[in-house]
């Protein structure tokens, strides 16, 4: 009986830590944009599931990608931000944008990208 009470107690904690994500290991909501001041167009990526400790390398491949798929690019260097769930971080982004469309040259691309 206890043998079986000791198996069923490491089913269930090797199952619970199985489906349960670790900290650091793409359990953030990501998303990331770039500015360009000088032709007035902020690009903004899709929100997608990372790290928030390997901003660094999304912003630099968001950077990347805009470079390369949009023309004459002047941007100040991506900025990519997190939160905990994808409904919070596209409330964020979506409040950004919001702010960004109140600007009366600013035109706003959405570029789809994640990492």
């Amino acid at each position: 009986m206890r043998l079986q009470l000791l198996v069923g107690l490491c089913l269930v904690l090797f199952l619970a830590a199985a489906t349960t994500p670790a900290r650091g290991d793409n359990s953030d909501y990501i998303f990331c944009t770039l500015r360009d001041n000088k032709n007035r167009v902020t690009y903004y990526s899709d929100v997608f599931q990372g790290d928030w400790k390997q901003s660094k390398k999304y912003e630099n491949a968001f950077n990347g990608h805009v470079n390369a798929r949009y023309s004459d690019v002047v941007g100040t260097g991506a900025v990519c931000m997190w939160e905990k769930s994808a409904g919070e971080a596209r409330a964020k982004e979506d409040d950004l944008r919001a702010s960004d469309r109140r600007l009366p040259t600013q035109r706003l691309v959405e570029t789809n990208w994640t990492y």
